[in-house]
């Protein structure tokens, strides 16, 4: 994990948009994808691995990169589902993207994201907010309205 930690941190910006920087972050992303356990106990990986997923997404604009690390995120949560670490644990990195995610198009790579989940409860997650989102554009709510 330290490896991939330091390699997270030196990661170009991407607001410049260049080649090299798109090609450094696809690089990661295939090192992260690859990354499995080897003898750490279970749930201490999938904090680390979804800590560094979490980083990696953070960095990036929207873009087609941003949106490979969100399903590739997914498909992480998908295989290490709630059934197999404590679901409080999975639900935390589940909500998180939905918090890192303020731009309406960050939010909707998330919930496109979720929605394509084989996962049930990830895409019903999905569907759930992007059903929010929708009912608070049409009525005109804010969050503070709904806590009222």
């Amino acid at each position: 994990m330290s490896d991939l930690t330091l390699a997270l941190q030196k990661l170009p910006d991407m607001s410049k948009e260049s080649k090299a920087a798109e090609a450094k972050y696809r690089e990661y992303l295939l090192q992260l994808d690859a990354w499995s356990n080897q003898s750490e106990p279970e749930i201490e990986f999938f904090h680390q691995k979804s800590f560094l997923y979490m980083g990696v997404i953070q960095r990036l604009p929207a873009s087609t990169i941003r949106t490979n690390a969100l399903m590739n995120f997914v498909k992480f949560l998908e295989q290490d589902s709630y059934q197999q670490v404590s679901r409080v644990d999975w639900f935390l990195y589940t909500g998180r993207l939905l918090a890192i995610s303020t731009e309406p198009i960050e939010r909707s790579e998330v919930m496109n994201a979720l929605i394509s989940s084989s996962d049930p409860v990830l895409n019903l997650y999905g569907r759930l907010e992007l059903w929010k989102s929708a009912h608070t554009a049409k009525h005109g709510l804010t969050r503070t309205d709904h806590q009222h």
